[in-house]
């Protein structure tokens, strides 16, 4: 499609350069980029645009490399570049790739305007140098592979270099992924639950917060592991076991306890949210549980709405008629567009920690808050603050029109059987 190499060729192709690189003592290169939210120029636009944007991002990639270079798309939206003939000394060869890599950057920044749309696109690059015999293809192909995720993290519009750490935080990431393959067909993945207040301590719900209890490793923080969930597609079954557990729990508590928990909150993330059989497979946790489906409120980021807003908003009503209902989590740190908002069928927006957290501090922060609460207000919506732990924040939030808390000012998540001891 593209008219660029393919895998085949770029194993033979760094067969020649590390045996060339090797005898002349001259430095190559392995770029390995990724587009940034390719995804959604595919859901919104559709394969067609998102093909022909590919093949113009292939023209772009050939006029900034040297017809000696070796471009290759190996799929989907990644592409690895072969440079070679770089400088002998490691130093220089590492400054050539850096400013042939800004070169691509900027080209990259600029518009592609395909039919009557104009796209943007950021993309993460992962470089590995060498000059060694004793390195294989695969092997320098997984170094420059290994870090391009260390510039996803870094942030979009970025490079990194491989360094010797990284593949340690590669070997790391697959050891974790095989053991989260054994934790879910092990149940090891746990629901903490937090307590959700008014100004007066009165119990108004809670949310569902997933730990991993590994057998050797103790609590693994939600932080190391749902990042690899969501890259690997197990978040869809990690996803499905806590909504289930979760209903189990709810369907316990309303058969046996006095403690009136209105609801519970269930964090949904956009890959599983995507999944074509989520709604089946939350109808039929529904059933199979009991559990009365007012009483979940499924929390939904902004960027997961509008990755592809018309697909999403006919899915939230399809729950909807369901008897679930929808907060939006972290609002306001997205890039939502308000032209939407009022169709969205959500029932709260959850002020995102990081402006709570500020208040002391910042009175745009409040200010901010203030916008979103007084907004919600119009707009016949319920908000509620997350990340709490000060008498001060609670009292600046309460000023500003709040009623609902979440926050180690109240409590800590806690497992079911120790949330009301």
């Amino acid at each position: 499609m593209t008219g660029l190499a393919n895998r085949n060729l770029l194993e033979i192709q760094l067969r020649r350069q590390i045996l060339k690189s090797s005898q002349n003592n001259r430095h190559s290169a392995v770029l390995f980029l990724d587009l940034d939210d390719f995804k959604r120029i595919n859901d919104s636009l559709g394969h067609k645009t998102g093909d022909q944007f590919l093949i113009q991002v292939a023209k772009r990639l050939k006029q900034i490399f040297r017809d000696e270079d070796t471009i290759v798309r190996i799929g989907g939206d990644e592409f690895v570049i072969l440079l070679s003939n770089l400088a002998s000394d490691k130093d220089d060869a590492t400054e050539q790739v850096t400013v042939v890599i800004h070169k691509l950057l900027a080209s990259l920044r600029e518009p592609f305007r395909i039919s009557q749309h104009e796209l943007h696109i950021f993309c993460s690059i992962g470089i590995s140098l060498f000059s060694d015999i004793h390195k294989d293809p695969e092997q320098i192909v997984k170094e420059a592979d290994a870090a391009m995720y260390e510039a996803k993290r870094k942030g979009k519009n970025d490079f990194s270099f491989f360094y010797s750490e990284l593949q340690a935080e590669a070997n790391k990431r697959l050891q974790l992924e095989k053991e989260m393959y054994l934790a879910l067909a092990e149940n090891q993945f746990k629901v903490f639950y937090q307590l959700q207040f008014n100004q007066q301590h009165k119990i108004l719900g809670c949310e569902a917060l997933i730990r991993w209890q590994h057998p050797e490793k103790g609590l693994v923080s939600p932080a190391d592991f749902i990042p690899i969930a969501e890259q690997t597609g197990l978040i869809i079954d990690i996803g499905e076991q806590v909504i289930r557990n979760v209903c189990l729990q709810l369907a316990q508590w309303q058969r046996t306890t006095d403690r009136d928990i209105p609801h519970i909150a269930i964090n949904i993330s956009t890959k599983q949210f995507s999944d074509d059989a989520f709604i089946e497979k939350v109808t039929s946790i529904i059933k199979d549980t009991g559990v009365d489906p007012n009483r979940i409120i499924l929390e939904i980021t902004e960027s997961l709405i509008f990755n592809n807003v018309e697909q999403s908003i006919d899915k939230m009503h399809q729950l909807r008629q369901l008897g679930l209902r929808f907060s939006i989590d972290d609002f306001g740190t997205g890039y939502s567009s308000l032209s939407y908002l009022s169709r969205l069928p959500i029932d709260q927006l959850k002020v995102d920690r990081s402006f709570v957290s500020n208040l002391d501090n910042s009175p745009s922060d409040l200010a901010i808050i203030d916008t979103i609460i007084a907004m919600a207000i119009h707009l016949g919506l319920d908000v509620i603050a997350e990340g709490v732990e000060t008498e001060s924040q609670l009292r600046a939030l309460i000023s500003c029109g709040c009623h609902c808390f979440q926050g180690f000012y109240f409590c800590k998540p806690l497992p079911h059987d120790q949330l009301f001891c």
